[in-house]
């Protein structure tokens, strides 16, 4: 058999707690998962309040991989010993193999503060922390199957070994001396081998040895004559005395079996004869108290029944049963001992004044370590609290060793515990990536019994990491009087409206370095958000005040950047302010984007838009906050992307999907592809006095020919911005009063320029300029295909002479949703102009209602084309000429109709163009 197999047998007939542990280190390993199932429920039965045993057992699941039960048993040891580290350790353990980052995390951190300082436990702590962003971004499955790749599992408790007992048996104890014919023990029988030892741990108890059959008790006393005339042997009452006095102290129920012995009878007569055993008994229970004997119960007379028997008779009694021996040991309790001679008083009093004074000394010592420590401690965090508010990457890395440091020398610092929080939450706000242990930083600070309006700041940022921005928002309210005069509150409040995209941030951050002036990260975060969202005028002071508190720096070359960038200075940017590739990682997050727009902007100027669109994408890629994903859109508009603008307003929306200028920047998209219906549903909930509103108004107005809607849109326009720049003259080419020149149409003809490109190239077409037209349209690419850019690509063509390319381009224009007075002339000329005078009729036909009243003069103009002059003239003459005012297009078709039906009512239109 197996020692195994021993301990096994050992352990069913009675599973207490040592042999429980001695078997849970042996079968984590085992793949006998019903073993382990066994072992596991019975130990939950009969050591539940035993946190050693429950420990022993959820490691033994963790090492079989059965994660569930180890869970479930390493939370039972964690509530019996809560003050021990070891459950919360392999607790955590469990639940980061199982997926569940979050929890375990949390778990480990407590396993930390209780004192579990062991490597391994800081080790799973921080791929707890690690795994928490994966666990939210994928789920629990990767974070498990991540765990099992970068950390094979381990075999939690060693098994031991079995070594082999090499010690010499121990020398049997000299027989007593014998008085008279006193009987004399026979040698043991054949020992059992003995049992294995278990190297490293608690050793089992001994296995027992194969139970003996035992006499029946009976009630009344045997007399020594029974013994003699063999009804009662005496070997059998010494077998029965045997395990009386034998009986294990493990408190097991089954004897060990005692060597049979035989006694020769006292006095010297002879040996009695043998006899056979009595029969077995079923069970036995060394705790049933024997029966006093009745009166009539006798012993022989050569038995010493007297109440006081002789010492001699009761030494001779306890020699033969080999617990006195003769001529050894201590002496009897009744012999008096001899006087001891006492030191002196003297010798008394000089130890206690040495004991004394070695107790001062060693308080004295531990006082000043401890003066020592605590002084080292407050040094280092007054150092913490000068590099933390720098905003520098660099020093917000320095602090995380410093603050170890303070907590090994000072783990109950309260100023540490702040500290600490505050650079959790700090390389939140600034370091790219998933943050981490500001749960941690939490618990140490209530644990510790800190104000909770000091730690505020914290449950804001813990929501803020988790991209929980209604709930950081919803406990605002309840911080701000309570937390209004905490600096770091009102940062990271700024940080989250900033993040949601409200403008009120601009203020928190105000009154965060108002609160303290040595705060340059909150300076940083407000000249940045500023110069965005109001402007580079109301920006730059700002940034100069933020570049001044920085000094040199990448920071200080980031915003030097941005107020460039943002200015559209006309010089360039001094190589001195910008920020090379090897410092743009010390960047904060807010930060990180600036210096790729700026080499945007640096290789749209050199006419090299393939590397501006690529380093913008770059930029795009590393925002950290809607205003400036919504910054690189407009530099992508600018640069005429349309699809890379598009997904700098879905990165803006994925902040939040209330930021006004994300859903501005939107219209401006839609109007950059010439989508007037789409730019429209872009700006239904934004304020109808916002430029954004007025630039969509006047584009629809200029499309649809509606000179009074148009009107009132240009006058709702910033005068002297780049957003009116061709709107505001869009009124003039509309109704043919005033056109501008040619540099003037170049200059607005960009994509930056709302409409700019399409009010463009109607102009030269009004002029007769088609060099200038072809020119403006060669660099619409992909957009020729667009409605609004088809239909002036369709005029273009047909002013050309090449009518089959000029009916397909206004065939294009023709979608649905997008069909204005304007698309209908062009696609009627151009039907026309191929001879297709059945296709132009059924034009007219379809859309009576977008024509209105210019329905009758294109039907005189086709009857012309088809031949019917006399019906042409006949419609002609009952048409009146277009009132004043009437746009362009209008009474160019009025004019048109009379003149080719021969009506004199056309000359002096043509007078009025």
């Amino acid at each position: 058999m197996s020692a195994l197999d021993e301990l096994l047998a050992r352990w069913r007939e009675n599973p207490d707690s040592g042999t429980t542990l001695a078997l849970c280190a042996f079968l984590g390993n085992s793949k006998q998962e019903d073993l382990i199932r066994e072992v596991g429920s019975t130990a939950e039965a009969w050591h539940k309040e035993d946190g050693q045993v429950m420990l022993a057992v959820g490691r033994m699941y963790l090492d079989a991989g059965l994660l569930q039960e180890a869970q479930a048993a390493l939370v039972v040891a964690g509530k019996v010993n809560q003050s021990s580290a070891s459950p919360y350790r392999y607790l955590g353990e469990v639940l980061l193999r199982r997926g569940d980052a979050a929890r375990a995390e949390k778990v480990l951190a407590r396993a930390l503060q209780i004192g579990g300082a062991e490597s391994d436990t800081r080790m799973w702590h921080d791929r707890a922390t690690v795994y928490v962003a994966l666990q939210t971004r994928v789920g629990m499955r990767a974070v498990a199957d991540e765990i099992d790749r970068t950390i094979p599992k381990k075999t939690s408790i060693p098994p031991p070994t079995f070594v082999p007992d090499s010690r010499p048996p121990a020398p049997a104890a000299p027989a007593p001396e014998p008085r008279g014919a006193a009987p004399k023990l026979p040698p043991p029988p054949p020992s059992v081998p003995p049992p294995p030892k278990l190297g490293a741990s608690l050793p089992p108890p001994l296995p027992p040895p194969p139970a003996a059959p035992l006499p029946a008790f009976r009630d009344e006393l045997v007399s020594e004559g029974e013994i003699e005339t063999g009804r009662f042997g005496r070997a059998e009452l010494e077998t029965i005395a045997s395990p009386l006095a034998s009986l294990p102290s493990s408190g097991r129920s089954e004897p060990p079996p005692a060597p049979a012995f035989s006694a020769s009878p006292r006095n010297g007569s002879p040996a009695a004869a043998p006899r056979a055993p009595a029969p077995p008994v079923a069970s036995f229970d060394p705790q049933t108290k024997p029966r006093p004997a009745r009166a009539d119960e006798r012993r022989d007379a050569s038995v010493d029944d007297s109440p006081n028997p002789a010492a001699e008779t009761i030494l001779d009694h306890l020699s033969r049963v080999g617990i006195y021996e003769r001529g050894g040991g201590a002496a009897p309790a009744w012999v008096t001992p001899p006087r001891e001679k006492t030191r002196g008083q003297w010798l008394f009093i000089v130890a206690m004044v040495l004991a004394a004074g070695g107790g001062y000394g060693g308080y004295a010592y531990a006082r000043h370590v401890r003066e020592a420590k605590m002084a080292e401690a407050r040094r280092l965090e007054a150092e913490v609290e000068k590099l933390l508010p720098t905003g520098k990457i660099d020093d917000l890395k320095k602090t995380d060793e410093t603050l170890s440091r303070v907590f090994d020398l000072d783990s109950r610092s309260q100023r540490a515990a702040i500290l600490w929080l505050e650079n959790r939450v700090l390389s939140a706000l600034m370091l790219p990536g998933e943050p981490r242990g500001i749960e941690s930083a939490l618990a140490r600070a209530k644990t510790l019994e800190i104000d909770d309006s000091k730690v505020a700041f914290g449950k804001i940022a813990s929501f803020l990491a988790e991209g929980d921005l209604a709930g950081a928002a919803a406990i605002l309210p309840k911080w701000d009087e309570k937390a209004k005069s905490e600096p770091f509150y009102q940062l990271t409040a700024g940080a989250m409206l900033e993040r949601a995209g409200d403008v009120r941030a601009v203020g928190r951050y105000q009154q965060a370095f108002d609160l303290d002036q040595n705060l340059v990260v909150a300076r940083v975060f407000h000249s940045a958000l500023v110069t965005l969202e109001l402007g580079i005028e109301t920006g730059k002071p700002v940034l100069d005040e933020a570049v001044k508190r920085l000094g040199d720096g990448p920071m200080a070359r980031a915003l030097q950047g941005l107020a460039w960038a943002v200015g559209d200075a006309p010089e360039d940017l001094p190589e001195s302010t910008r920020v090379p590739d090897a410092d743009r990682e010390k960047l904060p997050a807010q930060l990180l984007a600036i210096p790729y727009v700026v080499d945007a902007k640096i290789a749209a100027r050199s006419e090299k838009i393939p590397d501006a669109l690529a380093s913008l994408d770059k930029g795009l890629r590393v925002t950290a906050t809607p205003a400036m994903a919504a910054w690189i859109g407009q530099v992508a508009i600018d640069l005429g992307d349309e699809e890379l603008a598009r997904k700098a307003v879905l990165r803006a929306l994925s902040y939040s999907a209330l930021y006004t200028r994300a859903r501005s920047l939107a219209s401006r998209v839609a109007l950059l592809g010439g989508r007037i219906d789409e730019a429209k549903k872009a700006i239904q909930e934004l304020d109808a006095a916002s430029p954004e509103v007025a630039v969509v108004r006047a584009a629809a107005a200029y499309e649809s020919l509606d000179p009074s809607e148009l009107e009132s849109a240009v006058a709702a326009l910033p005068r002297g911005s780049h957003v009116a720049q061709a709107l505001s003259v869009a009124m003039g080419v509309a109704m043919g009063k005033a056109y501008p020149t040619p540099a003037a149409i170049t200059q607005m003809a960009v994509p930056g320029v709302p409409w700019g490109d399409l009010v463009g190239v109607d102009a030269a077409l009004d002029t007769g300029n088609l060099d200038l037209a072809a020119k403006i349209t060669g660099k619409w690419g992909t957009r020729s295909s667009t409605p609004t850019y088809a239909l002036r690509l369709a005029r273009l063509l047909r002013y050309q002479g090449k009518s089959e390319d000029a009916a397909k381009a206004s065939e294009d224009a023709m979608v649905a949703g997008g069909i204005t007075p304007r698309v209908l002339v062009e696609r009627f000329d151009c039907l026309v102009a191929a001879k297709d005078v059945q296709g132009a009729r059924a034009l007219l036909g379809q859309y009576p209602a977008v024509l209105g009243p210019m329905t009758d003069y294109l039907k005189v103009s086709l009857d012309v084309a088809d031949g019917k002059a006399a019906r042409a003239k006949a419609t002609a003459a009952r048409l009146e000429p277009p009132p004043d005012g009437s746009p362009l297009l209008y009474t160019l078709i009025a004019a048109r109709a009379f003149i080719e039906s021969g009506d004199r009512r056309g000359k002096p239109l043509l007078g009025v163009i």
